[in-house]
């Protein structure tokens, strides 16, 4: 049988828990063997913190080093008591390395020496020079309008290196970069919709799906026009061109057949819509409202 850790195989649950018993050795004249008094009898427990299919309670002393200020204090108190670091590293669970800094820490600053510490790092070798920020804060100045990426191909000229997006954190941490206007959020149908359609037979859209090649290599227009409210499609036509004098046939034969809408929904495309025209009504969309 098969048993993963973690989880249980099917018939595991069935099955008694392994056990080991050592069994007295044979008794026998010039077997060298000696007899065991004992027999060890149990359960074998996997012992491993974190294992699924263990019940022995295991403790996990957690490191007092990030910031537990009296665990610290209550450290130097039985060391001046005379305990060895040895000892108080595996009593608080820290290496000894710890004690002994802490240790250090307490005799030159007392109890300051026993606050957290600053992790920075005491250098950068990588840091942007003095000079270089001082060069690109200049070029900000004599040419306000451009921006980092513009700024460091100037730096070049001059035999300065820097990277565009460290000229960018430069400039907005010395207030040399002004914060843009946010955007007009756009409009959306979940807030409040634009076209009201009260219900089937009020609206009408009309548009052109795109056009494929067709086997005789020539280009075909699917027009489409249905109902928004009940999404009835009243009609599917292949067009060869996209114009409004093609299209209006179309229009004719379902108008005739459904009757007209109260209104027409459309995009900005041809020949729904010219742009040169006043209110970009197109010819096709004049004779809707004629």
């Amino acid at each position: 049988m098969l048993i993963q850790r973690g989880r249980k195989c099917q018939g595991f649950a069935q099955e008694p828990p392994l056990t080991l018993a050592l069994s007295p050795p044979l008794r026998g004249e010039g077997t060298g063997l000696r007899e065991i008094e004992s027999v060890l009898d149990g359960d074998i427990l996997d012992t491993t913190v974190g294992t699924s299919w263990t019940d022995v309670p295991t403790e996990k002393r957690m490191p007092w080093s990030r910031g537990q200020v009296e665990e610290r204090q209550r450290m130097i108190g039985q060391w001046e008591a005379g305990e060895t670091p040895t000892k108080l590293a595996r009593q608080f669970g820290v290496s000894r390395q710890t004690i002994y800094t802490y240790i250090e820490r307490w005799k030159e600053l007392g109890e300051a020496g026993l606050e957290e510490g600053s992790r920075r790092p005491h250098t950068s070798p990588r840091k942007t020079s003095l000079e270089i920020e001082r060069a690109l804060l200049s070029l900000k100045d004599r040419h306000p309008d451009y921006g980092p990426d513009k700024l460091v191909v100037l730096l070049e000229r001059e035999g300065m290196a820097l990277p565009a997006p460290t000229a960018r954190d430069i400039l907005r941490r010395n207030g040399r970069v002004e914060a843009r206007r946010g955007r007009t959020p756009r409009w959306s149908p979940e807030r409040e919709p634009i076209i009201a359609v009260p219900g089937p037979g009020h609206t009408m859209t009309a548009d052109y799906k795109g056009q494929f090649r067709l086997g005789n290599r020539s280009y075909c227009y699917p027009l489409t026009l249905a109902d928004p409210a009940s999404r009835y499609v009243f009609a599917v036509d292949g067009m060869p061109i996209n114009c409004g004098r093609t299209a209006r046939k179309t229009f004719e034969r379902v108008f005739r057949e459904w009757g007209m809408p109260d209104q027409m929904v459309t995009d900005n495309g041809a020949p729904f819509c010219v742009s040169q025209s006043i209110g970009a009504i197109s010819e096709l969309g004049r004779w809707w409202m004629r």
